[in-house]
């Protein structure tokens, strides 16, 4: 799974590759480039764990160098009521086809594919037709922002689950994960 976070790193570069050309050609271009990366990753499945972890965030920071500029105003836009319905519709059918053909790719590329950003490709959409280019690679910037707080989460269950239990990896996963989170807003 956290080489899952590296292909979502592709996804973000594959959006922000079509985004230029609508909506549509930019998740296309996303859903390929994450499954280029996913496969590609495939030959790291035998790296040790901290490597990975390390090699994840360097990534993660590199594709928000690649993304432009934020120019989010933070203004409020009224959404028509059909908006969130067909959002619920569009995730949820996506979920659907997802984790129906997880048992036919076995538990590693399960792992991948798991990782499929797919309400965060539900809601660039939205917001692409909605407010623009720049607004739907403001949800990708706010995701990759977010999953340094994934990659603290994983590091944090890896080294406590066994030695620890579950009740305090679990605890001390989501307290280290909500303080990376809120520094990595303020750094990003």
């Amino acid at each position: 799974t956290l080489l899952g976070l590296g292909a979502i790193c592709g996804f973000t570069l594959g959006y922000l590759a079509g985004s230029r050309r609508g909506p549509a050609v930019a998740v296309a271009c996303a859903s390929a480039g994450f499954l280029v990366v996913a496969i590609a990753v495939q030959p790291f499945l035998e790296v040790p764990f901290p490597v990975l972890a390390v090699l994840v965030v360097a990534t993660i920071a590199g594709v928000l160098r690649l993304l432009p500029a934020s120019t989010g105003t933070g203004t409020a836009i009224e959404h028509p009521s059909w908006d969130l319905p067909a959002r619920v519709v569009v995730g949820t059918i996506l979920v659907l086809g997802l984790t129906t053909i997880a048992p036919l790719l076995g538990p590693v590329t399960s792992g991948l594919v798991a990782t499929f950003p797919v309400y965060v490709a539900v809601l660039a959409v939205f917001e692409h037709l909605r407010a623009g280019r720049a607004a739907a690679l403001g949800v990708l910037r706010g995701l990759l922002t977010g999953l340094f707080g994934t990659v603290a989460f994983y590091v944090v269950i890896r080294a406590l689950i066994l030695p620890a239990g579950i009740a305090v990896a679990f605890t001390a996963a989501i307290a280290v994960t909500a303080v990376v989170g809120a520094a990595s807003l303020r750094v990003v």
